[in-house]
């Protein structure tokens, strides 16, 4: 069987008109041993979703601007930080499809806002100005470090990758998850209370993490677990594929 192939969504460089993505969301993948591949969103995009997920076998969300607060019906709020509406649209639709499809998706940072308010979820728009005492989430410090603890539930996914019910993480956002989508639940909180990891109830591998495990592979082993176990499940959805096709040509 080949090697998996995990589509990754971009950030979008508005003055240099490029898309970008860090190499460390990358360079995970292919050390778990899948195949990473950029997904780029453009406008006329949104409509070709199914195309998109039938051509890879995973779907990582990955970090980057705000969500559109129109997306859950709110106004914006003050500390809103750039919205770009284009990619909210197709990593919006990609998801929901995902969703459908019990396909593989690991969330990152931004990607667990999208995973959630894809699935009917909301978030915090600013966690400093909505939620009182809250730790510090932007940390000043290397993004390898991890800087708060997390608690994770005992009867998770999570909990089974990581095999530890309390880890430590890094950190690097100002927006949150506050109500959990149906069909998900929260499975990980740091101490202030804040939701860190969610995941689908049943069905298919579908994790949303709100810290940067990327950025730790090469210094933290629950990283590399996570992604591990993410591409693990990628490569098993090959298999599922292909006996769909042939099911279609025999038919």
């Amino acid at each position: 069987m080949n090697r998996p192939i995990i589509g990754i969504t971009c950030c979008f460089n508005t003055e240099e008109e490029n898309f970008w993505l860090k190499r460390t969301y990358a360079n995970a993948v292919l050390r778990a041993g899948g195949i990473p591949l950029a997904v780029p969103h453009l406008q006329g995009l949104v409509d070709e979703a199914d195309n998109i997920l039938d051509r890879i076998d995973g779907l990582m969300l990955s970090g980057g601007s705000d969500l559109d607060p129109n997306l859950f019906e709110e106004e914006p709020r003050f500390e809103l930080i750039q919205i770009d509406p284009i990619r909210d649209g197709l990593e919006i639709e990609l998801t929901k499809r995902a969703i459908d499809r019990d396909f593989p998706i690991l969330a990152i940072c931004r990607g667990i806002q999208v995973l959630n308010v894809a699935a009917g979820g909301d978030i915090y728009q600013d966690i400093n100005e909505q939620k009182s005492e809250v730790l510090s989430h932007n940390q000043d410090a290397p993004r390898w470090h991890r800087t708060h603890r997390v608690e994770i539930e005992g009867d998770s996914l999570l909990r089974e990758i990581v095999s530890e019910g309390s880890i430590m993480v890094n950190s690097f956002h100002h927006q949150n998850v506050r109500e959990v989508a149906e069909g998900f639940r929260a499975v990980a909180r740091s101490s202030d209370g804040l939701i860190e990891a969610i995941e689908r109830r049943s069905g298919a591998f579908q994790l949303g993490i709100q810290w940067h495990p990327e950025a730790m592979v090469e210094e933290d082993k629950n990283a590399g677990l996570i992604f591990a176990r993410f591409v693990e499940v990628a490569e098993g959805s090959q298999g599922r594929k292909g006996l769909a096709r042939s099911r279609e040509i025999e038919g």
